[in-house]
């Protein structure tokens, strides 16, 4: 009885922490670097993500007008979370007037990252980039565990 019940729960536990959903978009992330061209203009969050984001503890509001704007000189703009995440603390919001620098990480694979701020005020984070009909960048709502993604799509010209 007692065997079954320890199986049961380490079970449980190694599905809890493995999502297929989130392997499989993983895996099709960040195949390709990205060209300047392939980034520049601005990126929107989605409603539906923002939904997810903001079921976090994140005001729906400012979730929602979530965006990101790559110039192709490698600066840029933009109002986002660097984890959007409401039960992580401190919750850190970009505004476009903070400075922005964007380069194209190969240590793993071609992760975006963003840099705000400046000297030993700066602050990275990383948005990955799914090639599909339609672009999206992503970034993990809170644990990458739950397979929770905040996207941007490319707004309309």
């Amino acid at each position: 009885m007692r065997r079954t019940a320890v199986i049961a729960s380490v079970v449980a536990l190694t599905l809890g922490c493995f999502s297929p959903t989130g392997a499989y978009r993983e895996l099709r992330s960040d195949r390709h670097k990205p060209s300047a061209a392939d980034l520049a203009g601005t990126w929107r969050v989605t409603r539906s993500t923002a939904l997810q984001a903001a079921d976090t503890g994140l005001p729906l509001a400012d979730v929602e007008a979530g965006f990101i704007t790559f110039r192709e000189d490698g600066t840029c703009s933009g109002d986002m979370f660097e984890d959007p995440c409401g039960s992580h603390r401190p919750i850190v919001r970009r505004m476009p007037s903070d400075a922005c620098q964007w380069s194209i990480s190969s240590y793993h694979k071609p992760t975006i990252r963003l840099t705000f701020g400046e000297a030993n005020e700066a602050s990275s984070l990383e948005l990955h980039h799914l090639e599909s009909d339609a672009p999206i960048l992503w970034q993990y709502i809170c644990d990458p565990d739950w397979a929770d993604y905040l996207e941007y799509q490319r707004a309309a010209s």
